[in-house]
C-alpha cells in the first residue's frame, strides 16, 4: 500500500496540487485502501462495487463531497497509471436526484436493521441498489 499511496503522492505533485490537497486526497486514498484491505489486487479496489459500498457508507458525512472528489482524482490517477481503463467514479454526483436516492436507499437500509437482517446481507442489498442505480444512469446516457 505504501508504494501506491508513495506514486500517488508524486503524480499529485506533478500536477500542482496544493500542500494541503495533497496531504487530504492522500489520507481518503489512504482510508479507502485500508476500508478495502487492499492487497495489491487493482481491478478489485478500483471497481465500481467498492467505491459504491464505500461511499454510500460516507453519505452522511458532511465532508462527503471532498472525499467524492479525492476518490474521483485517486481513479484519475489510476487511469494514467494504467491501472485500470475507465474511470468508475466520473458518473457519480451528488446532487438532489442522488440526495433523494439516497434518502430512499437510507430508509430500505433502516426498515432492513428494524427486520434484524444481518450486516452483511443489508451491505450485500444497498450494494446491489447503488449497483442498479449506477446502471440506470448508464442506460441513460447511451440512450
Amino acid at each position: 500500500m505504501i508504494s501506491i499511496l508513495n506514486s500517488y503522492r508524486l503524480w499529485l505533485k506533478q500536477h500542482s496540487y496544493s500542500p494541503a490537497t495533497v496531504r487530504n486526497y492522500l489520507a481518503d486514498a489512504k482510508k479507502y485502501l485500508i476500508s478495502q484491505n487492499f492487497d495489491g489486487n487493482f481491478s478489485h479496489i478500483f471497481s465500481l462495487t467498492c467505491f459504491s459500498s464505500y461511499l454510500s457508507d460516507l453519505n452522511d458525512d458532511s465532508n462527503y463531497k471532498r472525499f467524492l472528489a479525492s476518490l474521483r482524482v485517486f481513479c484519475q490517477f489510476a487511469l494514467d497509471q494504467s491501472y485500470i481503463t475507465t474511470n468508475p467514479l466520473n458518473h457519480f454526483q451528488k446532487n438532489s436526484q442522488t440526495t433523494n436516492q439516497n434518502e430512499l436507499i437510507s430508509q430500505f437500509k433502516d426498515y432492513l436493521i428494524a427486520q434484524h437482517f444481518s450486516s452483511s446481507t443489508i451491505k450485500n442489498y444497498l450494494n446491489d441498489i447503488q449497483n442498479y442505480l449506477f446502471w440506470l444512469e448508464q442506460q441513460s446516457h447511451v440512450s
